[in-house]
């Protein structure tokens, strides 16, 4: 296939297209997406990389959670569909730190988000999905500190 050709399928021009291939400018993923119908792909094929070797996080400066960890999991509850949400996270690097802000697109406003990560996967239970619902306690705690704290320790 030319670049002309994927140009016309995903109208764009030559020149853009040109750019993706080449790096100069990144692609958006509606685009992305486009690219990955054409050719008859999933989008993540598209984005695949070959991962570092894993690293496991050592250092003492660490959480003791954390260390020695190549893998964890984290699970929140969203409100807005009343649904689950579990992720398995990876550990490349001592490096590869996040924060779980965002901005929602149902309605545009700030959002936060309250989190369980754990060391073992854990089964869908009325009480997992209770714990992930955000408590009056933690609003409380929110209007104090203007951050979700989380203080209590669970048997997870």
């Amino acid at each position: 296939m030319t670049i002309q050709a994927l140009a016309d399928m995903i109208h764009k021009g030559k020149s853009a297209v040109s750019k993706y291939e080449n790096g100069q400018i990144i692609i958006d993923i509606v685009t992305l997406y486009d690219i990955a119908e054409v050719l008859g792909v999933h989008a993540e094929q598209l984005m695949y990389s070959k991962p570092p070797a894993k690293f496991t996080i050592t250092s003492a400066k660490v959480p003791a959670f954390f260390r020695n960890l190549t893998q964890f999991y984290m699970f929140f509850f969203d409100g807005r569909n009343n649904t689950l949400n579990r992720s398995v996270i990876d550990v490349y690097s001592n490096e590869k730190w996040g924060l779980f802000t965002g901005i929602s697109s149902r309605p545009l406003m700030p959002v936060a988000l309250k989190a369980l990560f754990t060391k073992i996967p854990l089964k869908e239970t009325r009480e997992l999905l209770q714990r992930l619902t955000i408590s009056k306690d933690d609003i409380r705690l929110i209007k104090i500190y203007n951050m979700l704290t989380v203080t209590g320790h669970g048997d997870f």
